[in-house]
């Protein structure tokens, strides 16, 4: 605000009462933003006068995801925002993202402003790496997610949606208090035990303003919607380690992370959840893989977790690899003594043996954790 100029910034429904360069203005808006674009602004000078109104219109409404060049719509707009004053149309000249509008206000003038509010895809910058061959989902000034309740078999992280997908808005008063959805189609990406990847069959896939997530509960969520497989998070092959009861000598969710088949782009990768014994040291620990049937094993690789020089978790000393035998664990002949190697998979050529269960054993460092990203049993 100036002494001449009133600026309209957020719009939500309110009044307030302003004091500019010794006049005295009430303005009221009435609207149902952010679901809806249609903007009343009632102007109440104390007295008839000059002034300026500016009015902003986001960028978004601009076909501008964000001022630079991280983040840009994937098709342009062609719907235009209307603006009318006392319900006829005004030619206002933008400046700085406002609509200007300079006029004798008078009290009960009304400004009304209509932004269309259609879906749309945001893509990142190409050197923005992890969000490569996806697409955020937005409608208005509002970014959409998937979440685990509102979708099949609460999983999400593995969905491919179309490139160029249907969208439909619709208002759900039920639901999180009375929200917009999004919803379209989406499919599943599924690891195969040869390391390809399927799609599955198309399933509804609905999609909430991103503000409203994590109400419901912990489970999955999704903002950036991979339109390639090849982008996907795809759920993990049913293999020996992953369909086994997985337990550790620290016993917490993160266990899940060893058989995820997310392999790591080196062993101090953050990028996907990992498992860990920090801040214990200098001693054995242990993760323990329970098969849903007698399995023949001849080769288990691990790839451990190291976040030097900074963090607390090395690689460790050494390793070993037993077996459950009649009750009993038993250590494995291996080929060759099991190496230790960073930024590696670590692989152990062991004498084949018919088990219900493997068993790893860690050798912490004396001044170190360690941790482990990812371990395939063969």
């Amino acid at each position: 605000m100036t002494d001449k100029d009133l600026y309209v910034n957020l719009f939500a429904s309110n009044n307030a009462d302003i004091e500019m360069g010794g006049r005295s203005v009430r303005i009221a808006q009435e609207t149902n933003y952010p679901w809806e674009g249609k903007v009343t602004m009632i102007i109440d000078p104390e007295k008839a006068d000059r002034f300026t109104v500016r009015v902003r219109i986001p960028g978004w409404a601009r076909n501008e995801a964000i001022p630079g060049r991280l983040y840009s719509f994937g098709s342009q707009s062609d719907e235009k925002h209307t603006l009318l004053v006392n319900g006829v149309p005004t030619d206002a000249k933008t400046e700085n993202g406002y609509a200007v509008i300079t006029r004798k206000w008078q009290a009960g003038d009304r400004i009304e402003l209509d932004i269309p509010m259609p879906v749309r895809t945001v893509l990142a910058d190409e050197r923005v790496k992890e969000d490569t061959d996806k697409y955020a989902v937005q409608r208005g000034p509002l970014v959409f997610c998937a979440e685990w309740p509102d979708n099949t078999e609460g999983q999400v992280l593995g969905l491919v949606i179309d490139e160029n997908p249907e969208f439909t808005a619709t208002f759900r008063p039920d639901m999180l208090n009375g929200t917009e959805i999004i919803t379209t189609k989406a499919r599943m990406a599924s690891r195969n035990l040869d390391g390809t990847v399927s799609l599955g069959d198309y399933r509804d896939l609905t999609l909430i303003p991103y503000f409203l997530w994590n109400n419901r509960g912990p489970g999955e969520m999704k903002v950036w919607l991979p339109f390639k497989e090849t982008s996907a998070r795809p759920a993990p092959a049913p293999t020996i380690a992953h369909t086994s009861k997985v337990t550790g000598s620290l016993q917490n969710r993160a266990l899940a992370s060893v058989t995820d088949q997310l392999e790591p782009a080196n062993s101090n990768d953050h990028t996907w959840p990992y498992y860990h014994w920090w801040p214990n040291n200098n001693r054995w620990e242990w993760v323990r893989f329970d098969f849903t049937k007698p399995e023949t094993v001849s080769k288990v690789k691990v790839y451990w977790f190291d976040d030097g020089p900074s963090g607390g978790c090395r690689i460790p000393d050494a390793w070993e690899i037993e077996y459950l035998s009649g009750g009993t664990w038993r250590k494995v002949q291996s080929e060759a003594p099991l190496a230790v190697t960073r930024d590696a998979w670590n692989i152990a050529e062991i004498e084949p043996v018919k088990t219900t269960a493997i068993r790893i054993n860690v050798k912490l460092n004396k001044d170190f954790s360690s941790g482990i990203h990812e371990v395939i049993i063969e």
